[in-house]
C-alpha cells in the first residue's frame, strides 16, 4: 500500500473497493518493514464483510546480499510475532537470514504462526 514509501501508491480504501467491487472474499497487505496501515485496513476489510489477510515484506541479509521474505500471518500469533518483527526491522535495519532463524526460535511458535515466501524458505 501507500505506506510502503516509494514503493506502493494504492491507498488501503482503495484496495478495500475494488475487493468488494469484485465480490473478493478475502484481499491482503505485505508492506515494506511497516504495519502503519493494519488498523485501518482490518477495520475497512470488517465493514465490507472481506477477510483481511496481514503480512510484511521484510529485508532480509542472505549470503551478503539483502533480499526480500513476504511473511504472512496464519493467525493471532502470527500477527504478534508480525509486530515484533517489524519493530525490529524498523530498530536494527535488516535482519540477517541467521537472526531471522534465531529470532524464530527464540518467539514462542514464530514460524508456526507465520508462513515465509523467498527464494530461501516456504511455508
Amino acid at each position: 500500500t501507500c505506506y510502503s514509501l516509494l514503493d506502493s501508491t494504492i491507498r488501503v480504501e482503495q484496495l478495500v473497493a475494488f475487493a468488494k467491487k469484485y465480490d473478493y472474499k478475502s484481499i491482503a497487505i505485505c508492506d515494506h518493514n511497516v504495519m502503519h496501515g493494519y488498523m485501518l485496513f482490518r477495520n475497512l476489510c470488517e465493514k465490507e464483510g472481506i477477510h483481511p489477510v496481514f503480512g510484511l515484506e521484510v529485508d532480509v541479509v542472505y549470503e551478503d546480499r539483502v533480499s526480500s521474505f513476504l511473511v504472512y500471518a496464519k493467525n493471532d500469533i502470527g500477527y504478534g510475532s508480525l509486530i515484533a518483527l517489524s519493530s525490529y526491522v524498523n530498530v536494527h535495519g535488516p535482519i540477517s537470514y541467521n537472526e531471522f532463524v534465531k529470532y524464530s526460535f527464540f518467539h514462542n511458535d514464530f514460524l508456526s504462526a507465520l508462513c515465509a515466501l523467498s527464494k530461501y524458505l516456504e511455508c
